[in-house]
């Protein structure tokens, strides 16, 4: 038995683009010192990755990031089941897009949540200039179950703190890219 703490990331598709890689890479650079599982829809690129570095790997039915309100609370009740069983120290969520996940998580679990921030912007201000302030505002809200956010670079981190009132000491920095 392991007394390497448990760090449970959960990303929404298991296919292979920039989220995927970083988390992979998040996860690749810590497996010595936690025990590092990852939780996503689909047995993707990602999966294969993952498992040929000996990273345990779950797969979330219904999981996706296009939104389906009717499968909201079969994805919420699979992801505690995966938790209860799993019994993380920390849960990373990949995006601030599952954030409303967080304040169900700490408050069955009692653990921290944290959550990656890229491109939620890119995400949020290609919508109806009627629904922006709308969403950043649910978002700040949602901010609140966080514990701590982390963000790819200056840039962004400046701008999720502003959009989503993120204070300070919730805010870190681990930038993408390849180490110098």
């Amino acid at each position: 038995m392991t007394n390497k703490k448990k760090i449970l990331y959960v990303i929404t598709k298991s296919n292979w683009g920039g989220a995927q890689r970083y988390v992979f890479d998040l996860a690749q650079k810590l497996k010595d010192e936690y025990e590092i599982t990852v939780a996503s829809s689909g047995n993707g690129i990602l999966f294969d990755k993952l498992l040929a570095e000996g990273i345990k790997t779950i797969s979330i039915p219904f999981l996706g990031r296009d939104i389906k309100i009717w499968d909201e609370p079969k994805v919420l009740l699979e992801i505690l089941k995966i938790l209860r069983q799993e019994k993380p120290d920390i849960v990373h969520l990949s995006n601030a897009l599952l954030m409303g996940l967080a304040g169900r998580i700490r408050e069955a679990l009692k653990i921290p949540v944290i959550c990656s921030l890229q491109d939620e912007d890119m995400w949020i201000d290609t919508m109806s200039e009627a629904y922006q302030p709308k969403l950043w505002n649910l978002m700040a809200e949602k901010a609140h179950d966080i514990d701590a956010f982390i963000a790819v670079s200056q840039y962004f981190a400046k701008l999720m703190q502003q959009k989503m009132h993120i204070p300070d000491n919730k805010l870190h920095m681990v930038h993408i890219g390849v180490e110098p």
